[in-house]
């Protein structure tokens, strides 16, 4: 890399999978290239694969060094923190104006595979030392050198303290990389920092040229999806080889009341990430969860149902919704984990969710979604937002009131669906990244990365396809690299 040496660009390579190491591996290195800036990759404080990522990148950082000198140097703050910090605490917490107490708690929630977090036993309280050493580790780097980029494989958990640290510094960032769909975001000012990663903004909707075709593309594309033919995991669990019951059907199997509308509850993994989408109503998916039953349940005009979320075996929550029902007794239909998703979506008449996927499938086939967060298709007309808790629970005591979608509104969730999923469409196997799709429980063919490898340094980096597509990108006047 014929780089200026003074100006940096800073990546993070904690993953145990070389099939994701490799990936955003690449893409980093032919960000810095495209953008003239020394490639720095931080490694994670054990030793397990570093060997392969320094194979892909010289110019690395030990974090398990920095970290002992942090954990060192802070002592006495750490130290103040371990026996001081609750949950309130916790969530609050911010140091030196930087927020960072919500990554950690999620960074908690997913490593031991929790719901919630009540009370913060001793192992809880370790882990936020080694996160808020974490912020000190990071903030040092940024500190110690000239750094113009920050690229990050996720916006969540430890990787969300160093985008806060990005807008503390005023550097930009990108991040989240997702690698099955290729979409990458572009953090350039601090009024990102508001928005959803992902987020369309309305004027996106009215940039797009031929509107009928894109909604032609939007519907092709759901068809797709609703059939379980898009390969990604959350996909193929709710929608493959399932199925699928007509309204009259569904009703009947699930006794409910044909006179009332259905409220579906739709419940999010409860360990992954409740923060990452802006404005949360709630501290977390399981208190959303939990108030929202509740709230529901004083409305005697609807019946109100919920589904464990497809993916639930995969994050140690199989059985974890069931439980919660118990425990609270409330009056909900419980519907087989097995059913198919798109018979929920054609039967139920509202969904309830904080951000979903499920809540733009659902506005795309016409029908109402309560929101209890902002994710990247809120506020585009088509939902129904809260910006307090008491909006929140005022919609829900009235939902039996709402109408569905006009035509006007169903358009923009189909333009908004085309614009999150179709419009910037990468095929994999053109990129360089490696040619098997990233999926939670599927196991890897290293040998098949390895030719993959071999078989990219035959070709020049700026004759690649992931060169000239990263460069369109940087180039893009929008977040998303969108193209209208």
């Amino acid at each position: 890399f014929n780089v200026n040496a003074d100006d940096i660009m800073i990546f993070v390579s904690f993953y145990s999978n070389k099939n994701l190491i490799y990936g955003i591996t690449n893409v980093c290195l032919t960000l810095s290239l495209i953008l003239d800036l020394k490639p720095l990759c931080i490694l994670p404080p054990g030793t397990k694969n570093h060997n392969f990522i320094k194979s892909l990148c010289g110019n690395t950082i030990n974090s398990r060094s920095l970290l002992l000198k942090s954990l060192f140097k802070n002592f006495i703050f750490l130290t103040t923190i371990f026996f001081t910090i609750n949950k309130i605490k916790l969530l609050t917490l911010t140091i030196n104006g930087v927020n960072i107490g919500k990554y950690i708690y999620d960074a908690i929630l997913i490593r031991y595979k929790i719901i919630s977090i009540d009370k913060i036993n001793f192992k809880c309280r370790l882990n936020i030392i080694i996160e808020v050493a974490f912020y000190f580790c990071f903030k040092q780097l940024l500190l110690k050198y000239n750094v113009k980029y920050l690229v990050l494989g996720d916006n969540t958990y430890r990787h969300g303290i160093l985008l806060e640290l990005s807008k503390k510094f005023n550097v930009k960032c990108i991040t989240p990389l997702d690698l099955n769909a290729f979409r990458l975001s572009k953090y350039n000012s601090t009024k990102d920092y508001d928005e959803h990663c992902y987020a369309i903004k309305s004027q996106y909707l009215e940039k797009i040229k031929n509107k009928k075709e894109a909604i032609r593309i939007a519907n092709d594309y759901l068809d797709k999806r609703f059939s379980g033919s898009i390969e990604q995991h959350d996909i193929l669990n709710a929608f493959k080889n399932k199925k699928f019951k007509n309204k009259e059907q569904f009703c009947s199997d699930y006794k409910l009341d044909k006179t009332k509308k259905i409220v579906s509850i739709t419940p999010h993994i409860f360990c992954d990430a409740p923060h990452a989408y802006p404005h949360t109503l709630y501290s977390d998916y399981y208190e959303w969860f939990i108030e929202t039953a509740k709230i529901l349940s004083n409305n005697k005009l609807i019946n109100i149902i919920v589904k464990e979320h497809p993916s639930a075996h995969l994050y140690n929550e199989k059985g974890k919704l069931d439980q919660i029902l118990k425990k609270y007794n409330f009056n909900i239909t419980i519907i087989d984990p097995n059913e198919n998703q798109n018979s929920l979506i054609q039967a139920t008449d509202i969904i309830v969710t904080c951000g979903g996927t499920i809540g733009l499938e659902f506005s795309c086939v016409g029908k109402p979604v309560i929101l209890a967060a902002k994710p990247p298709y809120s506020n585009l007309g088509f939902t129904i937002d809260s910006e307090s808790k008491e909006d929140y629970k005022r919609r829900l005591l009235n939902c039996h009131l709402i109408d569905n979608l006009d035509k006007v509104q169903k358009e923009n969730a189909l333009l908004t669906a085309y614009l999150s999923y179709c419009n910037n469409y990468v095929d994999l196997s053109k990129i360089e990244i490696g040619s098997e799709t990233i999926l939670l429980g599927k196991k890897f063919d290293k040998k098949k990365l390895f030719n993959d490898i071999n078989r990219y340094q035959k070709v020049n980096i700026k004759k690649q396809y992931i060169y000239n597509y990263l460069h369109s990108f940087i180039k893009s006047p929008n977040r998303l690299g969108l193209k209208f």
